[in-house]
């Protein structure tokens, strides 16, 4: 099992991150994917898995939930879950 690592903005600088993470995509011959999009996957995965949501904002140093559910809400089981129930309302017969 891997052992996840919160990144603490306060006592992580960006060069600390970026300079392996640019390492990391040279050695895997892909480029164009900034750092962020690391951060991006870990929150998506997260609250994909069932993470709670403070968990989840708490290790991204959101000062609030509010801010992640901006951010990641629509990538959310149930925010998906409920925007299928809405095509349940389309009447093809209109057209």
């Amino acid at each position: 099992m891997s052992k996840i690592v919160p990144f603490n903005p306060s006592t992580s600088t960006r060069r600390a991150l970026v300079r392996p993470w640019k390492s990391a995509c040279k050695r895997a011959c892909v480029s164009g994917h900034p750092f962020k999009s690391c951060r991006d996957s870990f929150a998506t995965l997260a609250l994909n898995a069932g993470v709670r949501i403070t968990v989840v904002s708490r290790q991204l140093g959101h000062s609030s939930t509010t801010i992640t559910e901006r951010h990641y809400a629509a990538v959310t089981p149930k925010f998906i879950a409920a925007e299928i129930e809405k095509t349940d309302q389309i009447d093809l017969r209109t057209r």
